[in-house]
C-alpha cells in the first residue's frame, strides 16, 4: 500500500481571513498543478481534512481523478475549530507566550491520538493499493514522525507537496519521498 501526504496549497491569512480560511490565488494554481502531476498516478481513494484549504486544494486533484473525496476529520490540523487561523508568517509577532500555547497544543496527547487514529483508519480501509490524503504540516509531520519513530523530526512541508510512505507486506513503512514539490518548482510557484 501506497500513501500520499499532500499539503493545502497556501492559503489565505491576515486578521481578517476568519477561522478556516480558503486558498489564495497562488494556492489554487498550486492546487492545480499539484493535481495535474499527482492525476497521473493510480490513486484508488482520496481522502481530505474538513478545513476549507484543504477541501479546496483537493478538488482539482478529485476532478482529474473522478473521485469522491472523503472527509477524515481527524486529520484536521491542530487549529481546528479555533476561533482565528495564524498562519506560520505570522509568528514572529505573536508573543512568546502565545507561541508556546501553539507549540503545547502542536504537541498534545489528544491533537496527536487524534490524528494517529485517523491515518490508522485510513490505512486499515486499503490493504493495497494507493491513496491521497489532503492535510496540513502538523499533521504530516506528525504522521512521518509516528511512521520513522521520532519525535524529534521536524520538517516544512511546502505548500502543495507530497510526501510518500509504502507500507510493506510485513508491516514496515518505509518513507520513499519527503516534501516532493517539483511540479511546483519547475513553474516557478
Amino acid at each position: 500500500m501506497n500513501v500520499l501526504l499532500i499539503r493545502h496549497g497556501e492559503p489565505v491569512s491576515g486578521p481578517d481571513c476568519g477561522p478556516d480560511p480558503g486558498l489564495t490565488k497562488l494556492g489554487r494554481s498550486q492546487a492545480a498543478l499539484m493535481a495535474s502531476h499527482i492525476s497521473n498516478e493510480p490513486i484508488d481513494a482520496l481522502y481530505v481534512s474538513p478545513q476549507l484549504r484543504a477541501r479546496q486544494t483537493a478538488k482539482p486533484l478529485a476532478v482529474a481523478l473522478g473521485l469522491e473525496p472523503v472527509v477524515e476529520e481527524r486529520i484536521a490540523e491542530f487549529d481546528y475549530g479555533d476561533d482565528r487561523y495564524i498562519a506560520p508568517h505570522e509568528l514572529p509577532n505573536l508573543s512568546a507566550e502565545v507561541i508556546a500555547g501553539l507549540q503545547a497544543r502542536m504537541k498534545s496527547p489528544e491533537f496527536l491520538q487524534r490524528v494517529r487514529y485517523g491515518f490508522e483508519t485510513i490505512v486499515g480501509s486499503h490493504s493495497s493499493g494507493r491513496v491521497a490524503v489532503v492535510c496540513h504540516g502538523v499533521v504530516i509531520n506528525t504522521i512521518v514522525r509516528n511512521v520513522v519513530g521520532s519525535d524529534q523530526l521536524h520538517m516544512r512541508a511546502g505548500h502543495c507537496s507530497a510526501t510518500r510512505l509504502q507500507l510493506t507486506v510485513d508491516g514496515r513503512w518505509i518513507l520513499e519521498a519527503l516534501n516532493e514539490r517539483h511540479w511546483l518548482e519547475e513553474t516557478g510557484l
